[in-house]
């Protein structure tokens, strides 16, 4: 089948993803190739020191990519596009959309680049025994209640960039298991959020008295295939002002730009992983069970004296072992300054542990230049440099080594 007939003939797929500074639109024939494209550029502004993009922007974004497209399409093949066979969105996930029971906006959009719930991340990772990072949604909604925020006790439904674009586009309050991750734990057996934390989060705040509960404001979760709503009438003039994009068509759920991501990069499957090089850049690892006994460079254990304490919570990552004393100490130098690292490294040297150094090949003759030094002889022989290889090789040696011995 050509491809002027699959698009006449709606055998195409429209994926809209909104990136932090360009929303992209891209249309596929039913072999998965790019036939089409549009884009819009925008970027988030700064406002009473609130990182967001406003609704204007939003839906100004929206249009003008998808007509982009539109237009591309027009020119290659000299057809007007009515129909397409599916449509999804997708987004940078996290941040704060909270809205009231006639759909009204309530705050302005809060985006992940925020970092404003240090206070409410700190509370629900020790509440949940789980990590909960300050661009979460849930951490957002906590701190709002922290900080006695007006709006909370009118909340009706809370959502992500892409839940809200999806609702808008169908009616419908739902949300990819993938993007909800980002929102509130979720259950890997249940595929929706963690009924547990759900209980204990509904606990913590039960003195406010709010005339909800939080797993009722929240998006239903749903996984790849099942279905999500097809485009409203409104929908459909919401996306193309024109009036020419038919409403009817099938929607997949909404999700995340970091899920979309290691689909897209085939990343899984257990133990692999995929880094993303955005706007910011970030790692997604998908490992064989949940992470146990969670703990911060905030909140380690009480090891030593308060000045080492405190010089050992500027270390990237420390191992500690039953007794709660530091195993190991890592510093990641992907680019930044090895001798920085290195002097933390002596600062600490009176501990019984590794010191690792763990960068990219090409920087081993940079970190072999810092330890010749003088001021290092102490700990030359304890630094070790392990480049991203050596420590995925060494992973993998020690998963054979706890199988062959019936850990996993």
């Amino acid at each position: 089948m050509e491809t002027k007939q699959m698009i006449t003939e709606g055998k195409t797929a429209l994926g809209i993803e909104f990136g932090s500074t360009r929303i992209k639109a891209v249309l596929i024939d039913k072999e998965h190739n790019p036939i089409s494209s549009g884009s819009h550029d925008w970027e988030n502004r700064l406002e009473n020191n609130i990182w967001t993009y406003t609704l204007e922007d939003i839906w100004s974004g929206l249009q003008d990519s998808y007509q982009n497209l539109v237009n591309d399409v027009k020119e290659k093949y000299d057809i007007t596009l009515t129909k397409v066979g599916s449509i999804g969105f997708s987004a940078m996930m996290h941040g704060y959309m909270a809205f009231d029971k006639n759909g009204e906006l309530l705050v302005p959009f809060r985006t992940w680049r925020n970092t404003m719930t240090e206070e409410a991340s700190e509370k629900l990772t020790e509440a949940f025994s789980y990590h909960i990072p300050q661009r979460w949604s849930i951490a957002h909604l906590y701190q709002c209640i922290l900080d006695k925020e007006e709006h909370v006790k009118d909340i009706a439904f809370m959502t992500t960039l892409a839940g809200y674009i999806h609702w808008q586009m169908t009616g419908e309050k739902v949300l990819g298991v993938g993007d909800a991750s980002g929102m509130f734990p979720i259950d890997m057996n249940t595929k929706d959020y963690d009924e547990e934390m759900i209980q204990k989060f509904d606990k913590l705040i039960e003195g406010e008295n709010y005339p909800w509960k939080v797993k009722e404001i929240m998006p239903k979760v749903l996984v790849a295939g099942e279905a999500a709503g097809t485009l409203t009438e409104e929908g459909a003039k919401l996306l193309d002002p024109t009036g020419n994009l038919e409403a009817g068509i099938p929607l997949c759920p909404p999700e995340g730009d970091a899920g979309t991501g290691m689909v897209a990069t085939n990343s899984v499957a257990q133990r692999t992983s995929n880094i993303s090089a955005g706007t910011s850049f970030f790692s997604m690892v998908v490992l064989e069970k949940p992470l146990k006994d969670i703990c911060t460079t905030i909140h380690i254990p009480n090891f030593s004296y308060e000045n080492l304490a405190d010089r050992a919570r500027t270390v990237d990552v420390i191992w500690f072992n039953e007794r709660k004393m530091p195993n190991s100490f890592f510093e990641v130098e992907h680019s930044t300054d090895i001798q920085n690292s290195v002097t933390k490294f002596c600062d600490l040297q009176d501990f019984h542990s590794r010191f690792l150094i763990v960068a990219p090949q090409n920087r081993k003759e940079q970190f072999d230049k810092v330890m010749s030094r003088t001021a290092f002889k102490d700990v030359k022989e304890r630094v070790a440099f392990h480049s991203y290889e050596s420590i995925y090789k060494q992973y993998e040696l020690m998963c054979i080594a706890r199988a062959s011995e019936g850990f996993i």
